[in-house]
């Protein structure tokens, strides 16, 4: 179904522009990092993770060195390895009884896998956060 209405904003609205975007929970967390085949293994995306954290651009309020090396290793193994059968399995398992959950995290995953090479930290969704729970628990890139 569609409705076309008007938004009408309260008098107090400030709209705010893409760069003042990244400083709030959902905009960027201020780092784009260039996908290379070296980010196929684990450890390799905790050292970059650390080197990060450890830079000028960290925000610590974002994101945390683990979670910053599950969602380069994620994006890693997608672009270079498109969707693995576990990875999709592992979903499936993770959203029991949730199949839009599901549906959206399949759907991530596949754009994640043709979505170029470069990670941008912080910024997503729950869902996206999964896949990438998911993906790092798999036994590849050890």
């Amino acid at each position: 179904m569609y409705q076309e209405t008007t938004l009408t904003m309260p008098k107090q609205f400030a709209a705010l522009t893409a760069e003042e975007m990244t400083y709030t929970d959902g905009g960027q967390a201020g780092a784009d990092i260039k996908t290379t085949r070296s980010m196929l293994k684990k450890s390799y995306c905790t050292s970059i993770a650390g080197n990060y954290v450890n830079s000028s651009k960290y925000n610590p309020e974002k994101l945390g060195k683990t979670r910053i090396a599950k969602e380069i290793f994620s994006h890693a193994q997608l672009y270079f390895n498109g969707v693995p059968a576990a990875a999709a399995a592992g979903i499936t398992a993770a959203f029991a009884g949730n199949p839009i959950g599901a549906a959206l995290a399949i759907a991530a995953m596949k754009k994640l896998a043709s979505s170029g090479k470069a990670v941008n930290l912080g910024g997503d969704s729950w869902y996206r956060e999964v896949v990438y729970n998911v993906m790092w628990a798999l036994p590849i890139g050890n």
